[in-house]
């Protein structure tokens, strides 16, 4: 069953990226990443675009050829996540919260930290 959701969020995320949902243009920005020398880990913060505020329990998911299966993690009160001891490869993390969905690869290398902060716009899709 899990297998089943993954695929369903693989096609819904490369609809939403090529715009077939007819949703407009994402529904997020990536601000920068930044890596530092220390444990292989991703991690970073998700805010919401007009408030700047953090936004607690954003689902967050990390595939990579590189780990035997996708990882998952929720952002907590203050906004942030983490995926620490990464094997070095390039990874996709996307981030879903209500009708948000941002995408990004990040190349990632032995003891790198990569911090990304990703801001979500809470305006609702237009449909067209």
């Amino acid at each position: 069953m899990r297998s089943v959701l993954w695929v369903g969020l693989g096609v819904l995320s490369a609809a939403c990226a090529v715009g077939a949902l007819g949703g407009g243009p994402p529904q997020a920005t990536i601000e920068g990443t930044e890596a530092t020398e220390g444990a292989t880990t991703i991690a970073g913060g998700v805010f919401d675009s007009q408030s700047r505020e953090p936004i607690e329990s954003a689902l967050l998911l990390l595939q990579c050829d590189c780990l035997e299966d996708a990882r998952e993690t929720e952002t907590n009160a203050d906004g942030l996540f983490a995926f620490r001891e990464l094997p070095p490869g390039t990874y996709t993390v996307q981030v879903l919260h209500r009708n948000a969905n941002a995408v990004q690869a990040v190349p990632l290398g032995a003891e790198e930290t990569v911090r990304l902060r990703f801001v979500l716009s809470s305006e609702p899709l237009s449909r067209t």
